[in-house]
């Protein structure tokens, strides 16, 4: 049987992980439901370490992070996130195992079979403290671009900013339709760019989300992007990653 501690602080989303694991089958024993980062630790330091955590990463009281700069946690940690694209390739970087809110019963049976393959983790508690605190670290991202029109420089407002794209040269596309060259290249602008408001829905454009003014089902489940101002190309994200794009969109 396997011991689980859940650490989570909203009661729908630890009613849904319960029924869930109740649904999967999974032979195990809820020892403790926590919601702060102040009473995991107190728990930790009176109890021994159970087969398997589950771990939101924003508690009532901080960051999750916080609990393994208190205590050494040796347990296996299965990480429960809301979407965040920097979060979850920092995540697979690390070899990490997370699941997304809402939690789907398929993604939580590839979780704890991993779980169940895998041999004893040999992540260290300062590991996962060090990983997590790199994710939600306050980042400061771009906020405007100096672009050249004729001989005049101008500064434009990321938020006037419609969407980018490569073709050959980088193209900055304003909400307004202006057209300006810049040097970035899109690698270069999806690390410089909030990844709450800009996508790279294709190799070669990113978008802000306020541009996207339609999305269809396609051919072989992919998705077709309407942009405005309308591009003269087609936009289409394949069924691989059109579940991650519709999850961006909210």
């Amino acid at each position: 049987m396997h011991k689980i501690v859940i650490i989570e602080d909203e009661k729908p989303a630890i009613k849904n992980l319960k029924r869930a694991l109740d649904k999967i089958n999974l032979n195990h024993e809820i020892l403790a439901e926590i919601s702060s980062v102040e009473s995991a630790v107190d728990w930790f330091k009176a109890n021994e370490q159970p087969d398997l955590i589950f771990l939101d990463i924003q508690l009532s009281d901080g960051n999750s992070f916080e609990i393994f700069d208190e205590i050494t946690v040796s347990s296996p940690v299965i990480f429960i996130t809301a979407y965040d694209t920097y979060a979850i390739k920092a995540f697979e970087l690390n070899s990490i195992s997370y699941l997304l809110k809402p939690l789907s019963y398929k993604a939580l049976e590839k979780a704890i079979q991993k779980f169940e393959d895998s041999k004893p983790s040999t992540t260290t508690s300062q590991n996962l403290s060090s990983v997590i605190k790199n994710i939600y670290q306050p980042k400061e991202y771009k906020n405007r671009f100096l672009v050249k029109k004729g001989s005049d420089f101008i500064s434009v407002k990321v938020d006037d900013i419609a969407y980018f794209y490569s073709d050959d040269l980088t193209f900055l596309i304003t909400h307004k339709n202006d057209k300006f060259i810049i040097n970035n290249t899109l690698e270069q602008l999806a690390g410089d760019l909030n990844p709450q408001e800009f996508y790279r829905v294709s190799r070669k454009v990113i978008t802000n989300i306020e541009a996207i003014c339609k999305v269809q089902t396609h051919f072989n489940y992919k998705l077709y992007v309407e942009l405005k101002p309308k591009t003269d190309f087609d936009i289409l994200i394949n069924k691989d990653k059109a579940g991650e794009f519709k999850r961006w969109l909210g």
